[in-house]
């Protein structure tokens, strides 16, 4: 078999009877000492998809809103034994490392402003600002309110490019 020394009985006995849960993991956790596994398998699929499909739309998910989504999701599951899981930090990283899951700094702002609603408001903001005098006129385009700012993290299975969304939508987690 190529190996430098014979496996040791024990250790033959561990992977047969743990075979179906190695076949079950990814790349990353092969390279680990231990498997890591789940006390709720259906929740983490349910999170896990959520995820990818927020990610596919670039929508940036920080680890906070990832514990309040997998709070949302055992609140209203039947399976869940909700005193098994505290949803802490330490928690939704051991899950995002069980399931290939990293937390990436975003860069730039790939989504940018969206062009059509500058078409259409352009206008009117030109309008509202011919009633004052030029020096009264402050360019925020550079200038953000940070409560309204998009995370400079995202938790993604690749690398994302940086996006530009409105925060409104921070405590809506749906």
């Amino acid at each position: 078999m190529g190996l430098d020394k014979v496996p040791s009985d024990a250790t033959v006995m561990r992977i047969v009877n743990d075979g179906d849960k190695l076949k079950t993991v990814n790349a990353e956790q092969l390279s680990s000492k231990r498997v890591g596994t789940s006390s709720c398998p259906q929740l983490e699929v349910a999170l896990k998809t959520w995820v990818l499909q927020k990610a596919s739309n670039h929508a940036a998910i920080n680890i906070p809103m990832l514990r309040m989504k997998a709070k949302a999701l055992s609140a209203a599951s039947d399976g869940v034994e909700k005193d098994k899981i505290d949803f802490s930090y330490g928690w939704a990283c051991r899950f995002m490392k069980r399931c290939g899951l990293k937390s990436y700094v975003t860069h730039g702002e790939a989504g940018g402003a969206d062009e059509v609603a500058i078409e259409e408001h352009l206008p009117r903001l030109q309008e509202l600002i011919k009633q004052y005098s030029p020096e009264d006129v402050y360019n925020m385009d550079e200038t953000g309110l940070f409560f309204r700012m998009s995370p400079s993290r995202t938790v993604a299975a690749m690398p994302t490019p940086g996006i530009h969304f409105n925060m409104h939508t921070f405590p809506n987690i749906s």
